[in-house]
């Protein structure tokens, strides 16, 4: 009996990704609370948002309803992200390679999503651009009071 070898493939180590802050934060997010981080699961990718989310997106579009993740919208200059992610560029029949999908590169925690590039109807880039925080990686008892929406697509 033959042993099965599973084939993995190794990844460059991407570099850190920070956005510097800007005081406003994007719409339907508070402005008048003090900044808030938080972590992955290993605590290797740290996350800075401008406020506490006031509002949060269950989408339960197929890659994010796989992921579990509570979205939160924020201008991508009013967040910091440091440490090594990896990103997945969707790109099936819903997507369409606009969005990137970071996690950790160590533990695999999904942390967030930005644009990779503008699309005819909408800003991906740029620091104005809203990018998606997975509230998940935010202390609970801050994220306990938060409004919860869910979105299909």
């Amino acid at each position: 009996m033959e042993d099965k070898v599973m084939s993995t493939t190794t990844t460059t180590p991407l570099p850190t990704i920070t956005f510097a802050a800007q005081p406003t934060p994007a719409a339907g997010e508070s402005s008048s609370a003090s900044p808030l981080s938080g972590t992955c699961h290993c605590g290797r990718v740290s996350i800075t948002v401008p406020s506490p989310p006031q509002r949060m997106n269950e989408c339960q579009c197929s890659i994010c309803y796989r992921y579990g993740a509570l979205w939160a919208y924020y201008a991508r200059g009013a967040v910091s992200i440091t440490g090594e992610t990896q990103p997945y560029a969707r790109a099936d029949a819903h997507g369409k390679g606009d969005l990137a999908f970071h996690r950790c590169a160590h533990c695999g925690s999904v942390t967030h999503w930005a644009g990779v590039r503008d699309t005819p109807t909408r800003r991906r880039v740029g620091p104005e651009a809203k990018m998606g925080i997975n509230c998940r990686m935010l202390p609970e008892e801050v994220i306990r009071g938060a409004e919860r929406i869910v979105t299909s697509v």
